[in-house]
């Protein structure tokens, strides 16, 4: 079975669970940042109020009340004091919850980072998953190829060694007459000549018929006498294999 290639989506979600823990740490630490801030600005402004009453009471002791010395002296510690804290503060809490979320950034840049590089990985397995195999195939085909040629040459082998074999034993008869049963079985029983289920091949087949019908035999005959050796049947011949073995 071919390796799977995961989905970039599915890796994405599989990792960021891994990271969930971290995020929540991070934004536990954003809320406590803005309820510090908060507590600090309302520390400010507490102050503020404070300063208030001693400026106002400072006036009330000098007498100066009602002359505008309070408010004056009010906004001035606005100015200077109140307002550049509370800017100094505001800016420290912004920056705190900026940096957190760019860790946040960060832990989802490197999920996606990791996701698509696992799902990469996937991709390059299946290809040299489908080279192995194209591989493989390749050296099948060939070995398929190069076993049927065997077969081929051993069967070229087997036939002339038949005919090598019934002119011997012609030979050796010496012009003593030979009938076609003889001719023929000459060829289908020499050594060699059978393959191992037992059979002959189409090619020593049409041999055999040959000898037979130069030993003055009928062709028709020799179909009917010696169709057992093709192995086309036990009863009527396999018409199929018949025809490869036979025909006229």
């Amino acid at each position: 079975m071919a390796p799977a290639v995961r989905d970039i989506q599915s890796l994405i979600n599989e990792q960021s669970r891994a990271i969930a823990p971290q995020n929540q740490l991070i934004d536990e630490s954003i809320n406590q940042n803005a309820q510090a801030g908060q507590a600090q600005e309302q520390g400010l402004a507490a102050t503020q109020k404070k300063a208030f009453g001693q400026i106002e009471q400072g006036a009330q002791n000098k007498g100066m009340f009602f002359s505008g010395f309070s408010p004056d002296e009010q906004a001035n510690y606005t100015s200077s004091t109140y307002l550049p804290a509370l800017a100094q503060l505001q800016s420290t809490i912004a920056k705190t919850r900026s940096d957190l979320l760019g860790k946040k950034a960060d832990l989802s840049t490197n999920v996606f980072d990791k996701a698509s590089a696992m799902r990469e990985n996937d991709m390059q397995t299946l290809n040299a998953w489908n080279r192995m195999t194209a591989e493989q195939k390749f050296n099948s085909d060939q070995a398929d190829k190069q076993r049927v040629f065997e077969a081929q040459q051993n069967q070229a082998k087997m036939a002339a060694d038949a005919r090598n074999s019934a002119a011997n034993r012609a030979s050796s008869q010496a012009g003593e007459q030979v009938s076609p049963q003889e001719a023929a079985l000459g060829i289908i029983t020499a050594q060699g000549s059978r393959g191992q289920d037992g059979f002959v091949s189409p090619s020593t087949f049409q041999i055999a018929r040959d000898y037979y019908r130069q030993a003055g035999g009928d062709p028709r005959q020799f179909a009917k006498d010696f169709w057992k050796y093709t192995g086309a049947g036990d009863g009527q011949p396999n018409q199929k294999r018949w025809k490869s073995y036979y025909n006229g």
